[in-house]
């Protein structure tokens, strides 16, 4: 089973404003939410349903919580009307069984890769990754609950350590 988390859906949307991804949501962590108009907005009932419209009618969850299966994925995007910012390619690639980078990463783990040696193979893959997808991928803390900032800055470490080391 294909899961994507936040920093896929990142990726596969070319997200470059969490805060307004189009249609009226914005992404977390934790997944799409609806961005629902606020009470001091002056809006016809009719106007104010639609942009509150929500897949399980329930404001106080995510539209699509994180991780999702790629049906979920799939059946979100069709519902929220963002098949247009799909990155096709990348979306073909993962349908079609291609290594997604948390497998390559847990196979690279197995074999006992360390986290630099994961992330100069990361680093050098196609597209290339932000400081946070990096550190996302792999945590300073594996496990704990991490901010964006800090998986930004642990991507960050990660990338400044490569440059340093190139064994």
């Amino acid at each position: 089973m294909i899961i994507i988390g936040y920093d896929d859906f990142l990726r596969l949307c070319r997200v470059d404003n969490p805060m307004n991804i189009g249609c009226g949501f914005r992404l977390k962590s934790d997944g799409v939410w609806v961005d629902f108009p606020s009470d001091d907005v002056d809006l016809f009932f009719e106007e104010r349903a639609v942009l509150s419209e929500h897949p399980s009618h329930d404001l106080s969850k995510p539209a699509l919580a994180f991780p999702c299966s790629l049906e979920e994925f799939n059946a979100f995007i069709l519902w929220g009307g963002l098949k247009g910012i799909v990155d096709k390619e990348m979306l073909d690639n993962i349908v079609n069984n291609q290594e997604t980078p948390q497998q390559l990463v847990s196979r690279m783990k197995a074999i006992g890769k360390s986290n630099l040696e994961i992330a100069r193979e990361l680093v050098g893959m196609p597209g290339g990754f932000t400081d946070h997808a990096l550190g996302s991928l792999l945590p300073a803390n594996p496990g704990t609950h991490v901010s964006p900032d800090a998986r930004r800055r642990q991507g960050a470490r990660l990338r400044s350590r490569l440059k340093h080391n190139k064994d």
